[in-house]
């Protein structure tokens, strides 16, 4: 199809070209085509279900962008099928580094989600270096551009839970996800409150122990310890089930 310019390690691009670029560099059976800009994996995993979607219409469905809490959440459609018609767009691995670049991708859609729910969770800050600073305001650039991209669009961010693997970042995550939820406040964004359903507000003692809500309940992991099993997702439908009600209702 195209050639993409690069420094590779194999099949992986490890960073720019650099250098005065000739086609001759190219095998000859690849100098006519075309350059291809280049994406990295959860670019092209977006572009994928973006390009999934070309013939549907979106003005009643729910958008999912978040990481792998969304994409392993493979029980979303039928978890939530009496309060939102979902389109799941969870790209596992990726955060706010990955979706400030990546959500300007979704002007492809054919048209306009009903929502839209963003879920930050913990990856660029456990693996990539970022700060809750650094996450914060990067989030809050998704949110602008998503409503510059979508105006009418419905938007929700659901809050970030801390799994027991990474209990180390249960400040950083509590300090992200209060200012998070006044940013969303103060600017007609929705905010979908999860931790209450992921406790045990019972069990007022141990490791995993918080105060207001209790202890943060150990049997709703995968042996990771990081993501969800069933039963964890059901307590996690359950908190946008009754949010969303509780929204009906009012």
């Amino acid at each position: 199809a195209g050639y993409i310019k690069g420094s590779w390690n194999g099949t992986t691009r490890t960073g720019d070209w650099v250098g005065t670029w000739s086609n001759d560099i190219l095998k000859e059976e690849y100098r006519e085509t075309s350059e291809i800009s280049y994406k990295d994996a959860y670019g092209r995993k977006l572009d994928g279900f973006i390009a999934s979607c070309k013939d549907m219409n979106m003005s009643d469905k729910t958008l999912l962008l978040g990481p792998s809490t969304f994409e392993f959440w493979e029980t979303a459609e039928e978890d939530l099928e009496s309060v939102l018609n979902v389109v799941n767009f969870g790209i596992g691995g990726s955060g706010p580094i990955f979706w400030e670049a990546g959500v300007s991708s979704l002007s492809n859609l054919p048209d306009a989600p009903k929502n839209i729910i963003y879920y930050v969770g913990t990856n660029d800050i456990a693996s990539r270096g970022e700060t809750v600073e650094d996450s914060i305001n990067k989030t809050k650039q998704i949110l602008e551009l998503l409503k510059e991209l979508f105006p009418e669009t419905n938007l929700y961010v659901v809050e970030s839970y801390v799994a027991t693997s990474r209990w180390n970042l249960l400040d950083s995550m509590m300090s992200l996800n209060s200012t998070i939820k006044e940013y969303c406040e103060t600017n007609n964004i929705g905010y979908i409150e999860t931790w209450s359903y992921l406790f045990d507000s019972s069990n007022t003692t141990g490791k995993y122990f918080v105060e207001g809500y209790g202890s943060l309940r150990t049997d709703i992991w995968v042996s990771d310890n990081l993501h969800l099993n069933s039963t964890g997702y059901k307590l996690f439908s359950q908190a946008f089930i009754d949010y969303f009600n509780a929204l009906t209702e009012n």
